[in-house]
């Protein structure tokens, strides 16, 4: 018998067994990867103190380098299997900048002390799918919950003390006839469960209702070019993928966090909120191309389909076309014809376009003045390289809007790149009526240059009939109808945004946003705080902390965020934020840092009127209702539409509120304002 007995350590329902590489939940094995199950034996091991993030790091990842990004996201899966939520810190607390601390109480024991239990029959379940029956002192027997595996071996321990063997004999018949029949019972058992089992996994294929195609990883990139050349292969599957209805599928934007990092497909589909995944890599050598792709069952990390394909790189569509069938049947899905023709569609026959547009979508991404810039560059390469490549004008059209709207005046003035976005979302519908995304950007010009709401809307729906998984769409119609006031629908949009694309900060921080106009300012305080999570230097996202948290009453928290949010734009001040800053502290009974702030907006090159709204309601925090009056009669002219801070913006309610607020409305557009007759309470419209 072995000497030194392996140890154990029991935690909650928990047993880990680290030298078997084992977790188990009452009883029942639990699925880890690998590197998550090295994570927890580290910090069990260690419980009760802090480990610090690069102990963590050098223990668990000691044969490679990877970011810190590996070691939080390793840690959100530990919390989802140990039955929390991915901030619960019932089993691991984060001690902020510094690492992590395993707290729950844990009990160290030999794998003998496991063993001794206090049923009269005992069936323990071996690693190596053994059944040990053993005799123990008291009588009642208690049923094991998990059906035995194949192997059974069924044996009376001969090493019992003297004292009991009377007993023993006494009850042998007995014992030996239940034996027989809880062995028979188990065996019979498992093989019923084994064809159970069996028909449950081919059924659960089919029920797969999410996937994340992930990045393909380039290997072996013999030039520039094939650096992207993984990700156009997941952008073409997810585009053909996005036609069929039976499942939801994560965009391309959800998973270019996941193109420049290791990443493990497992935890990217916990993070996802997928129940499968499709990762691949692709290996060009010459004239050839390997592909090799695999469909993975999230929930316990099983094959559900792979394959290998080898082809000329010219047939690289031909590969993508087969990538895209052989998932459809592998979830077992049932196509109409309209979706089999749409599977099969191709948008280019050139690969050298196609490059190009897939470096275009990467960049258009960033949203960033430089990431637009080259994004540009891409599209019109692809469109140059072929002039009916429709989806290559369509992300020209959408990048020229973007412009226009961030007001990327190094790239083209907003008039100029309006008319140039609309120019190339009309000659994307000209090639092809069916593109989404061509509509998505018309309704964008519509409503920010044209002030063709109806139009606008128009384009919207249009867009979402033709794709109704377009994150972008909901998206973006949900802003739009944040705009027109209609709250509660743009709650229902930017829900659905969420649910197609859950971690794109942009759509989270628009949930913020429509939560923060609702009033529900704890809930608009999350989803900011999940996109900082993302993306931790997104200064759009303490700006709408900001505004939460002053209507929170914690100025001294928002005054902070307003700061930091100035300091990540600080190569370009926005007026918005500062006056923000303003009004925070003329709210707090800071006055001589509200007008210090308010001097310098003064000196700022922003265009004539800007920023007007917000110095009214500094002027009206600082206790000068009559000055902030003023200033409202002198933007009045320049509004060419309803004010739609003034009209729902909660900083605003004690300003609207005053009967001249109301009289200079009146004037300048031929109503005042007052509660509206929508179907939510909680926001003001015009009547």
């Amino acid at each position: 018998m072995d000497t030194q007995p392996r140890r154990l350590y029991e935690f909650g329902t928990f047993r880990l067994d680290v030298a078997e590489r084992l977790l188990f939940r009452s009883e029942e094995p639990v699925s880890l990867t690998p590197k998550a199950f090295d994570l927890l034996a580290v910090l069990v091991q260690r419980s009760g103190r802090l480990v610090e993030k690069e102990e963590l790091l050098r223990e668990v990842w000691s044969d490679s380098f990877v970011e810190e990004s590996n070691l939080s996201n390793n840690i959100h899966v530990l919390r989802k299997v140990l039955g929390g939520g991915a901030k619960d810190h019932t089993f691991i607390e984060t001690v902020p900048r510094h690492g992590y601390r395993f707290v729950a109480d844990v009990r160290e024991v030999q794998a003998n002390d496991v063993q001794a239990n206090d049923a009269s029959l005992v069936l323990h379940q071996r690693t190596r799918g053994r059944i040990v029956v053993e005799e123990v002192e008291q009588e009642s027997p208690r049923p094991e919950e998990e059906p035995p595996p194949p192997e059974v071996n069924a044996s009376l321990s001969p090493s019992l003390p003297a004292a009991r063997r009377p007993r023993m004999l006494d009850h042998r018949a007995a014992v030996l006839f239940v034996i027989l029949i809880v062995v028979t019972a188990a065996a019979g058992s498992y093989m019923w469960m084994s064809r159970e089992k069996s028909r449950v996994v081919a059924a659960g294929v089919g029920r797969t209702k999410s996937i994340a195609v992930l990045p393909f990883k380039t290997l072996g990139a013999e030039s520039n070019n094939d650096v992207h050349l993984g990700l156009g292969m997941t952008d073409a599957t997810i585009t053909k993928l996005s036609t069929l209805n039976q499942f939801a599928i994560r965009p391309t934007s959800a998973i270019f966090k996941y193109t420049d990092q290791s990443y493990d497909p497992l935890t990217a589909g916990i993070e996802l909120g997928v129940e499968a995944v499709l990762s691949g890599t692709v290996q060009r050598s010459g004239d050839s191309v390997r592909v090799t792709v695999q469909l993975i069952n999230v929930a316990d990390g099983r094959s559900l389909w792979a394959e290998r394909f080898d082809e000329r790189f010219t047939g690289i569509f031909a590969v993508q076309d087969a990538i895209s069938e052989q998932v459809a049947q592998a979830l077992k899905l049932k196509l109409t014809s309209e979706e089999k023709k749409q599977l099969a569609k191709r948008y280019t026959d050139s690969v050298e376009a196609y490059q190009a547009y897939v470096r275009g979508i990467y960049f258009w991404n960033k949203r960033t003045e430089e990431g637009l810039r080259r994004g540009i560059e891409y599209f019109e390469q692809a469109t140059r390289l072929d002039p009916n490549y429709a989806l290559a004008y369509a992300g020209l059209a959408d990048s020229y809007a973007l412009v226009g709207v961030y007001h990327y005046t190094g790239i083209a003035p907003p008039a100029e790149a309006f008319q140039k976005a609309k120019a190339a979302a009309a000659k994307s519908l000209q090639l092809d009526d069916k593109i989404a995304e061509a509509h998505v950007a018309l309704a964008l010009i519509k409503a920010d240059q044209e002030w063709d709401m109806a139009g606008a809307e128009s384009e919207y729906k249009q867009a979402l009939i033709l794709n109704p998984k377009s994150a972008t769409a909901h998206h973006r119609y949900s802003q739009f109808l944040i705009h027109r006031g209609r709250l509660d629908e743009a709650s229902v949009e930017s829900k659905r945004a969420l649910e197609l694309d859950p971690l794109a900060p942009v759509i989270n921080g628009n949930h913020a946003m429509v939560l923060y106009f609702l009033r529900r300012y704890d809930e608009a305080a999350e989803y900011s705080r999940k996109a900082l999570e993302v993306e931790p230097d997104n200064p759009r996202m303490f700006f709408i902390l900001g505004r939460a948290m002053v209507q929170k009453g914690m100025y001294d928290e928002a005054a902070a965020l307003f700061r930091r949010c100035r300091e990540l734009e600080k190569d370009e001040p926005v007026a918005a934020v500062l006056l923000s800053l303003a009004h925070v502290y003329a709210l707090a009974g800071r006055r001589e840092e509200a007008r210090r702030v308010l001097s310098e907006v003064d000196k700022l090159n922003i265009p004539e009127g800007e920023g007007l709204l917000d110095k009214a309601l500094v002027y009206d925090a600082l206790g000068e209702r009559d000055r902030a009056l003023r200033v409202l009669e002198e933007q009045a002219p320049r509004w060419t539409s309803e004010p739609m801070d003034l009209k729902f913006d909660p900083r605003y309610e004690n300003l609207r509120s005053d009967p001249r607020c109301e009289e200079l409305l009146k004037r300048r557009f031929g109503h005042a304002l007052k509660l509206g007759p929508g179907s939510s309470k909680l926001h003001t419209a015009f009547a």
